[in-house]
């Protein structure tokens, strides 16, 4: 379900742009949001941030945690390729949230022709009815079925099938790459910090098994 949107903005901008200048973004940036105190991640380790998770799209700050540069993992070591994968696993869960809303929306399969106004509002009403019907829906999986979400089994990854709905001409689009090279040393410290807990106490079986 969704508990925030901002629409509106022009789709040739990027993904971190729009993010900056939203109300949301905004609240990030000049420390609005109210977010609760930093807490250790271990006994004896330094307080960290409650942060959100992020791709490439992305600046780093330390709020807002993305990958390690390298595509593919080329040219990062062990420690840096099992950050990256276990931030792709909480990325998932964005992933699935919008996939399966295309999905369910056909109108959302191809760009909207109406005028900015009537899309925002068409929009919107979809996130309105999505979140009740998904809030009626939690202890049946009739609206959303439960082989429509990514998961995984013994044997490994299975997408889920909105997946196989999906093309490059849906009306939601991954947008360009605003991400840059100039983040903050705190920034970078928190990402290595985070990096430094997935392989040792918070360490998870299934981060082995990529």
């Amino acid at each position: 379900m969704f508990t925030f949107v901002d629409i509106g903005a022009y789709g040739r901008r990027s993904d971190g742009g729009i993010f900056r200048d939203s109300i949301v973004g905004q609240k990030f940036y000049n420390r609005e949001m109210g977010l609760p105190e930093p807490k250790k991640l271990t006994v004896d380790g330094d307080p960290m941030p409650y942060v959100l998770v992020a791709d490439e799209a992305f600046q780093l700050t330390d709020f807002l945690l993305r990958p390690y540069p390298g595509k593919g993992g080329l040219g990062l070591n062990h420690e840096k390729n099992i950050y990256n994968y276990r931030l792709s696993r909480a990325r998932r869960t964005i992933e699935n949230t919008f996939g399966i809303l295309v999905s369910q929306w056909r109108i959302l399969k191809k760009p909207i022709d109406a005028t900015v106004k009537n899309t925002m509002q068409i929009v919107q009403a979809i996130i309105c009815i999505h979140n009740w019907l998904r809030k009626q829906d939690l202890d049946k999986n009739e609206y959303i079925s439960a082989d429509m979400i990514d998961h995984d089994e013994p044997s490994g990854f299975i997408p889920g099938n909105w997946r196989k709905e999906m093309d490059s001409s849906h009306a939601l689009r991954d947008l360009g790459n605003c991400g840059t090279n100039n983040s903050s040393r705190d920034a970078m410290n928190i990402r290595n910090e985070f990096c430094d807990y997935f392989n040792g106490e918070g360490a998870i079986p299934w981060q082995y098994l990529q």
